[in-house]
């Protein structure tokens, strides 16, 4: 069930959002109703949930005895939290089909904020927000809530504009150790504005991704990639004639 996180950035219900996926996985989210959330050392980035250099040591009064100061390694914490990542743009992009899916057999899922948030029918609390993006040799990573490193990235992974859902690991999960995230359930309908087909894919693959989701009621949201448009390069050349006037008249 999402839970609205007051300190993360909450964009807008109608902002559009796209999870682009091998076809395994659209397979994956049919079959099971839910969606995937990953471990964060699963991303491929190591400075997930890490602090910048000059985060400057927590305070924290006491009243039992003199001061003490120890460390708290990030890793800990974060290593609770699962994440499931989306794109963030109005329009399809070839960037993101290439970087997370493939153009000839790849799936992208397109919904807003406020159909995700709503679809969520786990148990589990679910917090959503946008990845800020910052220079982490200047600025300052919160670090007063274990979730906020992780909502926080380089500026090299800018172009990601990247909004993520987080879930805490249940006590079954942690004492899994095959298990490299956990599955939140969703409603189908509600999460799934729509099912776009890879760019550059043939027709029968088209018409599979159509007879996969005819089975889940969603037949009617696919549609091919914007991309998948061909190329105009003729042009109608319309002269206009215009008399010629005489000065002399």
């Amino acid at each position: 069930m999402y839970k609205e996180h007051p300190e993360l950035v909450r964009p807008a219900d109608d902002t559009a959002l796209w999870r682009y996926m091998n076809f395994t996985k659209f397979v994956s989210l049919l079959e099971t109703s839910a969606l995937y959330f990953s471990s964060i050392d699963q991303l491929g980035d190591p400075f997930e949930g890490s602090l910048s250099p000059n985060t400057p040591p927590q305070v924290t009064l006491s009243e039992t005895g003199p001061s003490q100061r120890f460390q708290i390694d990030m890793r800990t914490a974060t290593g609770l939290i699962c994440v499931n990542c989306w794109h963030i743009s109005e329009v399809e992009s070839a960037a993101m089909w290439k970087l997370h899916s493939r153009e000839h057999d790849g799936i992208a899922v397109r919904t807003n904020f406020s159909d995700l948030s709503s679809a969520f029918s786990c148990e589990q609390a679910i917090s959503i927000g946008t990845v800020q993006y910052i220079d982490y040799e200047t600025t300052l990573v919160p670090y007063g809530n274990a979730l906020l490193p992780l909502f926080h990235k380089r500026l090299s992974f800018k172009h990601e504009q990247e909004l993520r859902a987080a879930a805490f690991k249940t006590p079954s999960d942690e004492h899994n150790s095959n298990e490299k995230g956990i599955y939140c359930e969703v409603d189908l309908p509600t999460l799934i504005g729509e099912v776009v087909v890879a760019p550059y894919s043939d027709g029968w693959f088209f018409e599979l991704v159509q007879s996969l989701a005819d089975r889940h009621g969603l037949a009617q949201k696919v549609r091919r990639s914007a991309l998948s448009a061909s190329p105009r390069f003729n042009a109608d050349l319309i002269v206009v004639g215009q008399n010629k006037v005489d000065s002399d008249s």
